[in-house]
């Protein structure tokens, strides 16, 4: 497993690690592929799929975000940093 990074955006809360389709895991049960991005908006209840980012071996994210504005209102962009294997064909 890995641990994910998150950061909170607005009303928005966002993870990034690797994880295993649309099955629901914020950490794929498989091994650390499939770098995604998901999103919740309901304070972590609910995770959906923002972004599939790397499908090959990928680990060790760190998420931040540029933001303007406050509360609800914070606009911005989030940035991922994250190592992968260079060598691996999709």
């Amino acid at each position: 497993a890995c641990q994910p990074s998150a950061v909170a955006l607005g009303s928005s809360l966002y993870v990034a690690a690797p994880q295993l389709g649309n099955s629901g895991h914020l950490v794929n049960p498989q091994g650390r592929y499939n770098m995604t991005v998901m999103v919740s908006n309901n304070g972590g209840q609910a995770w959906s799929v923002l972004r599939a980012v790397f499908a090959g071996p990928s680990m060790y994210s760190s998420l931040a975000t540029t933001h303007g504005g406050s509360g609800s209102e914070a606009r911005g962009e989030l940035l991922l940093f994250f190592e992968r294997a260079d060598d691996y064909l999709a």
